[in-house]
């Protein structure tokens, strides 16, 4: 398929969903600028670093075009936002170490989170790159770095890059199906949305995600989360272990989701 082939059907796509998306490291130098939409990136200079999270994360597999000549390291803090709805980014996101979410404002401006994000995530493929807002919000739940890429300076590039334009594709259609199964689960019981995290996010039984984390995750309060995790524990399902929790029976977990 051509470029023009996917430009077009891509803005085609865009014109009816244009959803934003979403251990100690040595800093050489870092010098904070504003990007537009209102993030403050933090500017990280150290390209062996830049290098090695390209290498470790497989990113140059996302483009024809060179990665390591067209980007550059930055973080965020806690607390910070990566895109702000209603505003394009002018950069491009490969979140390579911390966690961050995808979240909107529902009635009485409570935060519903859609998504929740973990190295190594594309961030602002799709609104950022077609300069259309975004219509979620992105915010670092924990320190964050970023591989950014400036699209006033190479948007034109990543139009032209076929492989590019495939992965993006590929990302908004698993996104779409994301946020329909983030609809169908906020009707869901608490405990249900918790089961699914839960072992999701424990392949090796070791649930360890920040508990504030999880509670904005399955879009509850932090002490009705803790409730329903000694509830968990009461029924030998989770065992309070030194850095999280033991995930003993994760059928139970499976039942619970399938309502068995």
């Amino acid at each position: 398929m051509t470029c023009v082939t996917f430009y077009i059907l891509f803005t085609c796509i865009l014109r009816l969903y244009t959803l934003q998306d979403p251990a100690f490291f040595h800093i050489m130098k870092k010098s904070p600028f504003k990007a537009h939409g209102g993030a403050c990136l933090k500017k990280i200079v150290d390209t062996e670093k830049l290098r090695s999270y390209i290498r470790k994360y497989k990113l140059q597999d996302y483009m024809e075009t060179d990665l390591f000549q067209i980007s550059e390291l930055c973080s965020f803090e806690k607390g910070e936002y990566l895109i702000h709805a209603g505003t394009p980014s002018d950069h491009l996101f490969f979140l390579v170490k911390g966690e961050a979410i995808f979240f909107s404002y529902s009635n009485g401006e409570k935060n519903t989170c859609v998504s929740y994000l973990k190295a190594a995530t594309l961030i602002g493929e799709a609104s950022s790159l077609w300069d259309l807002p975004p219509s979620l919000n992105v915010r670092a739940m924990t320190p964050c770095v970023c591989v950014s890429v400036s699209l006033l300076l190479h948007r034109e590039a990543l139009l032209s890059d076929n492989t590019f334009l495939r992965k993006v594709g590929e990302l908004m259609s698993l996104r779409l199906r994301n946020d329909t199964r983030v609809a169908s689960s906020l009707l869901e019981p608490m405990h249900i949305r918790l089961a699914r995290f839960i072992l999701e996010q424990s392949p090796d039984n070791i649930f360890s995600c920040q508990l504030t984390i999880c509670a904005a995750v399955v879009n509850t309060s932090y002490r009705h989360l803790l409730r329903t995790i000694k509830e968990f524990c009461s029924l030998g399902i989770l065992k309070k272990a030194r850095r999280g929790y033991l995930v003993m029976d994760r059928d139970a977990l499976e039942r619970m989701i399938e309502g068995i």
